[in-house]
C-alpha cells in the first residue's frame, strides 16, 4: 500500500498533466507572412477556461514575444474571422483583420490592418515551423531542425524554465524533477526533443528515445556499422572487439593503480590480474590514499601514461604487444579504437539531429545513420576514420590516440553535413587529415568531400545563408565552403587559433580562441567577423580577454556569453557591436562554485543564462544582459560521483556501493566530466542529460503541451 501511495504522489502531477492536455481543442498557430517589417507575425491560439487566447512572437530571428488581444477573433472547426491586436512595445501596436478558412486540414486566407503607422497585407498560413525555439509547441522540421545546442545556437527564447530545483541520489525525485530515468552508459552529447519523444545517445554505440511525458524508454537501437559487412564476418568482427575491450581495461586498471601506489613516475610493465585482486587493491588505495576518483589530476596523468603506451606497444610485457597488433587489424578495418571509450571524448560525443520526420546520428566509429521517430533505420554509412592501413609505431590513427571526430552533425536544407577523418598521418602540418562530408539526408548519398586542416575538426560548424546561398563556416582557420558543392569560398579565417569556437548571429559569426604562446600565456581573444554574399570574410573588431577561454560563447540579442575555463568561476558577457567585455567573477557558495572546468558553452532560455560545470555538476542561473546578475545556483548529484573528488568528503556513495559499480562504469577513476551535453528547453521543461541519467526538470503541477497534432 505505502509503494502504491508513494508511486502515486510521484506521477500524479504526471498523469494530471496528461488529461488537461487532451482535454482542451487542439491549438492552432497561425503565420501572418509580412505583417511586421516584412518578417512574420505568429500566433498562437488555442481554448483556455472556454475562451480563445492568444500569444504572438514577432519574428523568428529576434522571437520577441508581445502582448495579444484575440477577443474580437472567433475560431470554428473550419474558419479563422476577426480582428487581433499585437502590441509589439509602447509606441508601435499592430491591428489586423484575418479573413481564414480550413480545408483539407490546410489553411488559407488573409489579412489587411496596420503596424504602427504602416499599411499592410498579406496571406495567412499554419505557422508551427516559424515558432520559436523552446516554445511548448515547437516542432522541428526541414527549415528549422534541433541538434546540437537545439538548433546549434544555443538559445531558446521562448522556453520558460524553472531556476530551482532539488536533485536526489538514485531514482528518487526531488522538487521540480517531474522524471529522471537511469541511462545505461554515458555520453556527452545532449539530448534533443521532437515531438513527444526525447533523444539521447550511450557509449558506445546506442540511440535512445525516451517519452518526453514519462521518461520511459520507447526504444534504443545500436548504430551497429558492422550490419555494413557479412554476417559472419561481423559476428567475429564483434567478438574480437568485445574481448579487446575486456583485456584493455583489464590492463589499464592494473597498469593505473600500480602508477598511483608508486605516487607516479613511470609505468612498468604490469601483468593482468583476476578481478577480486584488482578490487582489493583498489579499495586498499581508496582507504589508505584518500584517492581522488573524479576530476583528479593524478589519476588524470596515470590514465593518459597508460593509453599512450598502449597506443605505441612500447614499454608493454608480450601480453600487452600482441594485444595492439590486435586492435590495430580491428581499427585498420571497423574503425574501433579505445580512445572515446576510455576518454572525456565519448563515442558519443556528437549530438543527434532531426528534420521532425528523422533523426540523424554520428558515431565514434565512423558510422552515420538514418532512423524514423519509431526506430526503424532508413540508411547508414561507414566513414572510416582511416584511408590508411594501421602499423602500431607509424600508421595513422593509432588505436587509442584516435579521438575522432568530435563536431555534431548539422542539417542545411536536404544536407547532412558531418566531419569524418581522411587519408594523412599523425603530422599535424598535414593539411589532409579530416574532410567535410555532404549527405543526402533523403538517401544516405554522398554528394561531396572537402579536406580540411586536421585542427578544424574539434568543433561543429556553423551554417549561414547571405544572398540565399548557404555556407557552412569551419572553425580554427578552416574557411569557408558552400553548401551545394563543397567548394572553398575563404581560404582562411583568420586566426582562429587553438581551442576554436564559433556563434552567429545572421551573417555575422564571432570567433574565440585561446592563443596559449610564450607571449600571450592563458590569454583568449575574441573577433566578430561579417561574410558578404560570396562567402569571403571581413573582421569587424576584435578584443582581448584575460584568461583561457576554451568554451565557445553564446549569442543573443546584442551580447555573447562565455565562461573562463582557467581561472574557474569567471564569466563574461561582450556586446556584439564593438566587444566591449563586462568580467564577472563567481564567488564561492555553500561551498558551491562555477568550475572547474565548464566542457559546454552556456544555453540562453528565456531571459535567464544557464551555466554549466561539467565535473561538480553545478548549474549556475544569471539573467541576460551585461551584468549577468545571479539568480540561483543548482546542483546535479549521481549516484556515483564523488563529490570534490574524494570519498572522504562525503560519505555517498559508501565504498561498497562504488566498488561495486566500479566494475561496470570505470569512468570514475579517470576522472571523467558527469555534466557535458548541456541542457535541452522545450516549454516549462528542461532535458538534462548526465552520465547516469536524463533527466526532465519542470513545474509537474502544470500542464504538458504536446506539439504533435497542432495546426
Amino acid at each position: 500500500m505505502y509503494m502504491f501511495s508513494r508511486m502515486g504522489a510521484v506521477l500524479a502531477p504526471v498523469l494530471l498533466s496528461a488529461l488537461a492536455a487532451f482535454a482542451a481543442p487542439a491549438p492552432w498557430v497561425v503565420a501572418l507572412d509580412k505583417a511586421q517589417d516584412k518578417a512574420p507575425v505568429v500566433l498562437v491560439l488555442q481554448e483556455r477556461d472556454g475562451k480563445l487566447a492568444g500569444e504572438a512572437f514577432l519574428s523568428l530571428l529576434d522571437s520577441t514575444a508581445a502582448t495579444t488581444d484575440v477577443s474580437k477573433l472567433t475560431r470554428t472547426d473550419d474558419t479563422l474571422k476577426g480582428d487581433v491586436t499585437v502590441t509589439i512595445d509602447k509606441d508601435k501596436t499592430g491591428t489586423y483583420k484575418l479573413d481564414g478558412t480550413v480545408k483539407d486540414n490546410i489553411l488559407t486566407g488573409s489579412y489587411k490592418g496596420k503596424t504602427g503607422d504602416t499599411d499592410v497585407e498579406g496571406t495567412i498560413s499554419w505557422g508551427q515551423e516559424l515558432l520559436p525555439l523552446g516554445h511548448a509547441l515547437f516542432l522541428p522540421s526541414a527549415a528549422h531542425p534541433v541538434g546540437f545546442r537545439g538548433d546549434y545556437t544555443g538559445c531558446f527564447p521562448a522556453a520558460t524554465p524553472v531556476s530551482s530545483w532539488e536533485d536526489k541520489y538514485g531514482t528518487e525525485l526531488g522538487k521540480n524533477v517531474i522524471w529522471k530515468t537511469p541511462m545505461p552508459t554515458r555520453t556527452n552529447s545532449t539530448p534533443i526533443v521532437v515531438g513527444n519523444k526525447v533523444f539521447t545517445l550511450a557509449d558506445p554505440d546506442l540511440l535512445i528515445c525516451a517519452d518526453a511525458l514519462t521518461g520511459k524508454i520507447l526504444w534504443q537501437k545500436q548504430v551497429d556499422h558492422l550490419v555494413l559487412w557479412p554476417a559472419d564476418e561481423a559476428k567475429k568482427a564483434r567478438e574480437a572487439w568485445n574481448q579487446q575491450l575486456s583485456l584493455y581495461y583489464e590492463y589499464e586498471t592494473g597498469l593505473q593503480e600500480e602508477w598511483l601506489l608508486k605516487g607516479g613516475g613511470p609505468l612498468p610493465p604490469v601483468k593482468v590480474t583476476d578481478a577480486e585482486v584488482r578490487t582489493a587493491r583498489i579499495k586498499k588505495l581508496v582507504e589508505e590514499k584518500n584517492l581522488a576518483l573524479a576530476g583528479d589530476t593524478k589519476g588524470r596523468q596515470g590514465y593518459d601514461l597508460v593509453r599512450k603506451r598502449f597506443a605505441s606497444g612500447s614499454g608493454f610485457n608480450d601480453f600487452g604487444k600482441a594485444q595492439v597488433q590486435i586492435c590495430g587489424e580491428l581499427y585498420a578495418k571497423y574503425g574501433f579504437n579505445f580512445e572515446q571509450w576510455r576518454s572525456w571524448i565519448t563515442y558519443t560525443h556528437r549530438t543527434p539531429t532531426s528534420d521532425g520526420k528523422f533523426v540523424y546520428v554520428a558515431m565514434g566509429y565512423g558510422q552515420v545513420a538514418c532512423y524514423d521517430l519509431d526506430g526503424n533505420m532508413k540508411w547508414m554509412q561507414f566513414l572510416h576514420p582511416s584511408g590508411k592501413a594501421f602499423s602500431p609505431r607509424k600508421g595513422y590513427e593509432q588505436p587509442g590516440q584516435g579521438t575522432g571526430p568530435c563536431p555534431s552533425p548539422i542539417l542545411i536544407g536536404d544536407l547532412l553535413i558531418v566531419h569524418g577523418k581522411s587519408k594523412g598521418d599523425q603530422d599535424r602540418k598535414l593539411q589532409d587529415r579530416n574532410r567535410v562530408v555532404a549527405i543526402d539526408k533523403n538517401t544516405g548519398k554522398i554528394l561531396w568531400e572537402a579536406s580540411i586542416c586536421s585542427l578544424c575538426s574539434v568543433k561543429t560548424p556553423i551554417g549561414i545563408r547571405v544572398g540565399g546561398v548557404d555556407y557552412i563556416v569551419l572553425a580554427r582557420g578552416g574557411g569557408v565552403l558552400r553548401a551545394s558543392d563543397g567548394k572553398r569560398m575563404d581560404p582562411d579565417v583568420k586566426d582562429a587559433g587553438g581551442y576554436p569556437n564559433m556563434a552567429s548571429n545572421g551573417n555575422r559569426v564571432f570567433f574565440n580562441w585561446c592563443a596559449n604562446t610564450d607571449a600571450n600565456p592563458g590569454e583568449s581573444f575574441i573577433a566578430a567577423m561579417d561574410f558578404d554574399d560570396k562567402g569571403a570574410s571581413k573582421e569587424i573588431w576584435r578584443t582581448q580577454v584575460p584568461g583561457a577561454c576554451f568554451i565557445g560563447p553564446t549569442a543573443w540579442k546584442g551580447m555573447l556569453y562565455l565562461p573562463s575555463s582557467r581561472p574557474p568561476g569567471v564569466i563574461y558577457s561582450v556586446q556584439q557591436s564593438d566587444g566591449k567585455t563586462n568580467r564577472v567573477v563567481i564567488k564561492k557558495k555553500n561551498g558551491s562554485s562555477v568550475g572547474p572546468y565548464p566542457v559546454t558553452p552556456p544555453s540562453v532560455a528565456g531571459d535567464k543564462v544557464f551555466w554549466a560545470d561539467a565535473e561538480v555538476g553545478t548549474i549556475l542561473i544569471t539573467e541576460t544582459g551585461a551584468d549577468l546578475k545571479e539568480v540561483n545556483r543548482m546542483r546535479m548529484v549521481e549516484d556515483f560521483h564523488v563529490d570534490e573528488g574524494s570519498l572522504a568528503n562525503t560519505g555517498k556513495p559508501t565504498l561498497d556501493e562504488f566498488l561495486k559499480k566500479y566494475g561496470t562504469d570505470k569512468d570514475r577513476f579517470s576522472g571523467v566530466f558527469f555534466l557535458s551535453g548541456g541542457p535541452f528547453f522545450q516549454g516549462g521543461r528542461m532535458y538534462l542529460r548526465t552520465s547516469e541519467y536524463l533527466y526532465c526538470i519542470g513545474d509537474a503541477t502544470k500542464t504538458f503541451q504536446s506539439p504533435n497534432g497542432v495546426k
